[in-house]
């Protein structure tokens, strides 16, 4: 669907994600490397560990599909055989430091002098501008000021970033989701323009919601869980821990345990899977499980159904715990590893492998694209390029051909301005894909009602109700609140009302995009399916999103971020070897999958654009977070190895780690990725006499003998605050970052230059903070950013004002339930 687009990627191996996301939708995605080859490709993951850069498996899981030439950008030649590429391109991506192409005369203004319409994307840790834009940004660095590791791991050992380096991925993603914006707003204006993508603040936005709410509401800064989803109050109003991951026979799985009504059906059946097991549920047998909640167990009762579950799912393994699952739609999930993930039977119900063949390798089976779509495949489809694989084809053909067909006119459109989107999704995913839309531009409305509505709208924690005459209601959640931060209307519609319904096709009628995550079956009871929809607008795009897609054994399995987080392997990516896996983040998936989400939406607008041709996306949740694990998944293949967590510590760098700093629970990352800048880490903490031992001179000697080195690091680390330490060795050109906490990242000075969270007024919360953008800034294009909206505010106005009813039958259809 992108085949029109040519993109020039000059990325990293932090980055290489952003172009093989655009080429996996067909877009043309030109690798510039170096003579000899990326240096990426000389280190890592190999086939049979045998150091070859043609086999190395990074560089194949995230290059697929790509064309390869060599060109030395640094030199003369190679600078202007790039800007002949460039005046027959679309996009330049890039991750290198800020400055670095502006240095060679590549930057912005000299790729645009020679072709205006070209889109630059800059990845980077910390952004183009602010007091952190120079920052060394190494992965555990960026994670730490990102607010994505000081809730993560166990209260009596310092917090843990992951082992699997991928944290730039997230900004990467964010990139491509980018370049697709700023070629969508081309079409408009005819201009091109720079787009910055943050790392940084794709981190904030996984953590928000659990970070930002207890803060922004009661100044409560949450702390590590180890492996608990969350902390709940129990009837004496004490905290206890509800476990997230779980011992099994033969490894961890996830459970989403909650103690409300919608569940309660689900907890009963449970109980008698235990009591099969011959395990003693004792009070939980006359348990009222549609009533009764945490708060209302003491903690002898709360520790007797941990104790209960803990035992029956050590007596299973996780293959006979996710029968169980998908027998009950109960709500847990097997903490996979490639092993689990290459035989799962959802997955090959799906067809989702893709098998690739590479010389001197064979074949090796790739995570599928992560939709489906009636356009067809999309995904990895071709081997990653040899060394120059492609200078012949592409250096002998430098026709400055028109890049791109020039705009009708050349309004300063935003990107999605005239995209009237429909959205019926709920929870995380949905939200967060569509937010990119309505960031910038598109007319979004929601539909909600009060007999359904947005299951966030509950989650805790609650703003008090304090505004006098007011009832909260639905309308008091900061996680709703945070998550909700662009521009939308809402209507309320009662689809169990036939006028309703009427009213929802009209809204079809209109429309350019629906986008729905309902449970699988929902929309096809109701014929607005895709045929459905397809009768009443031929040219509708519709959009579904649910954990593990709409089709396979697993198509009506509950699809929560929590579960999905292990069974697509995430939750064994962190942990100590010693100790259970902890999750990275309670619902990493939620904020994974969006970005890919994102891109096929803008990919369906821009196809229908050109051929007037609209489309049905099916998006797994699962498939698209299996992705982002290609190398892991490569690696079990070609060498037939599990990934171990293995702490803080990393296989190429030391000192690496998180070390206590002086004050009550605060720490500091530190990243010392050379042997230059080990000698500048020595001089800063004043050359004391353990650093001249041979035994820490090179890298090699120091990742022998990391264990002991990180006991004289912390030993200085622990006199200074994280902050001071911080600035001393970015200073010095050392990566170090404090590991920020809900109130690190509401001061953060790089946050606040980039004026990323916004105050707004909500009519029942008062002020609050953390409303944000979209983790990107565009030059050509500002972020609209908006408080939630109330439950059914917009339903005359959208009734009304697009529909054109008048408020009689306004009135009259809401006497009859109709907006409920």
């Amino acid at each position: 669907m992108l085949s029109c687009y040519r993109i020039l990627d000059l990325t990293t191996e932090r980055a290489f994600i952003a172009g093989r996301a655009l080429s996996d939708w067909g877009a043309e995605v030109i690798k510039i490397e170096p003579p000899g080859g990326d240096p990426s490709r000389f280190k890592g993951l190999f086939y049979k560990d045998k150091a070859d850069p043609e086999k190395n498996l990074t560089w194949l899981a995230f290059n697929a599909n790509k064309k390869s030439v060599t060109l030395d950008i640094t030199s003369p030649q190679g600078k202007e055989t790039f800007l002949k590429l460039v005046k027959t391109a679309d996009a330049v991506i890039e991750s290198y430091a800020p400055g670095y192409l502006d240095g060679l005369g590549l930057g912005y203004k000299d790729l645009s002098a020679v072709n205006p319409g070209i889109v630059l994307t800059s990845i980077t840790g910390f952004g183009q501008e602010g007091p952190y834009r120079d920052y060394k940004d190494p992965d555990i660095v960026v994670r730490a000021l990102g607010g994505m590791i000081y809730t993560v791991g166990y209260d009596d050992r310092p917090p843990l970033t992951t082992s699997y380096i991928h944290t730039h991925t997230l900004g990467a993603m964010n990139g491509a989701a980018g370049t697709m914006i700023a070629l969508v707003q081309r079409a408009h204006t005819g201009r091109g323009q720079h787009v910055d993508a943050v790392t940084q603040q794709a981190l904030d936005i996984v953590c928000s919601a659990e970070i930002e709410g207890p803060y922004a509401l009661f100044g409560e800064i949450p702390k590590r869980y180890g492996t608990a989803r969350a902390s709940v109050a129990l009837n004496d109003g004490s905290t206890f821990y509800n476990k997230l991951l779980w011992p099994c026979k033969d490894g961890y799985i996830a459970l989403n345990l909650l103690l409300n009504a919608s569940a309660a059906k689900n907890n009963r059946s449970m109980m008698q899977y235990l009591k099969k097991d011959g395990i003693d549920i004792g009070y939980l047998e006359d348990w009222e499980w549609e009533t009764k909640s945490w708060q209302h167990m003491t903690r002898g009762q709360a520790e007797k159904l941990m104790d209960s579950l803990g035992r029956f799912f050590m007596n299973h393994s996780k293959d006979e715990l996710l029968k169980l699952a998908i027998e009950n739609r109960f709500q847990l999930g097997p903490c996979n590893n490639a092993a689990d993930v290459l035989k799962h039977p959802q997955l090959a119900a799906r067809q989702y492998w893709k098998e690739i063949d590479y010389p001197g390798i064979g074949r090796l089976k790739y995570p599928g694209g992560a939709v489906i779509t009636t356009q067809g495949y999309v995904g990895p489809h071709k081997r990653a390029p040899q060394i120059g694989e492609h200078n012949d084809e592409i250096l002998k053909n430098l026709d400055p051909a028109k890049p791109f067909e020039k705009p009708k006119t050349t309004d300063n459109k935003k990107p999605f301005e005239g995209i009237k989107l429909i959205q019926l999704c709920w929870a995380g995913v949905g939200v967060y894909t569509c937010n990119y839309l309505s960031h910038y531009g598109a007319t979004t409305i929601r539909v909600e009602s009060s007999t359904r509505p947005d299951p966030v709208r509950l989650f805790t924690p609650l703003a008090p109700n304090d505004i006098q005459g007011r009832h909260a209601g639905l309308e008091k959640s900061s996680f709703f609140s945070i998550t909700h931060t662009a521009p939308e209307l809402c209507i309320s519609l009662n689809f169990k009302q036939p006028e309703a319904l009427e009213i929802f096709r009209k809204l079809v009628a209109w429309a350019d995009v629906v986008a729905e995550g309902f449970p699988t079956g929902v929309m096809d009871k109701l014929g607005l399916d895709y045929e459905g929809l397809k009768k009443i607008n031929p040219e509708i795009i519709m959009f579904r999103t649910c954990g593990y897609g709409h089709t396979g054994p697993m198509a009506d399995q509950p699809g929560f971020g929590s579960i999905l987080t292990a069974v697509t392997m995430m939750d064994n990516i962190c942990g100590w070897p010693d100790r259970p896996p902890v999750p990275p983040s309670t619902y990493y998936t939620d904020q994974l999958s969006p970005m890919y989400a994102s891109l096929s939406i803008m990919a369906a607008i821009d196809y229908k654009r050109r051929t007037g041709k609209g489309q049905y996306i099916d998006h797994s949740q699962v498939e698209t977070g299996l992705n982002y694990m290609t190398p892991l998944i490569l690696d079990y293949q070609a060498n037939g190895r599990e990934f171990q967590p293995k702490g803080n510590k990393s296989e190429y760098a030391a000192p690496h780690g998180i070390y206590r700093c002086r004050g009550e629970d605060r720490w500091v990352a530190i990243a010392v990725m050379n042997d230059e800048e080990w000698r500048s880490f020595v001089k800063v903490i004043g050359s004391p006499k353990w650093t001249q031992s041979s035994k820490y001179a090179t890298m090699e000697s120091r990742l022998k003998y990391s264990d002991e080195l990180d006991k004289l690091v912390e030993s200085w680390t622990v006199n200074h605050p994280p902050e001071a330490i911080e600035e001393m060795l970015q200073q010095a050109g050392v990566g170090a970052g404090t590991v920020a906490n809900a109130k690190d990242i509401d001061e953060d000075p790089q946050m606040n230059y980039y004026n990323f969270y916004r105050e707004l007024d909500h009519p029942y919360m008062g002020r609050l903070r953390y409303y944000h953008p979209a983790p990107i800034k565009l030059s050509g294009a500002e972020t609209a950013v908006d408080r939630p909206v109330l439950l059914g505010e917009h339903t005359d106005y959208i009734c009304r004002e697009i529909l054109g009813m008048p408020q009689s039958e306004i009135d009259r259809l809401r006497e009859k339930g109709a907006f409920e």
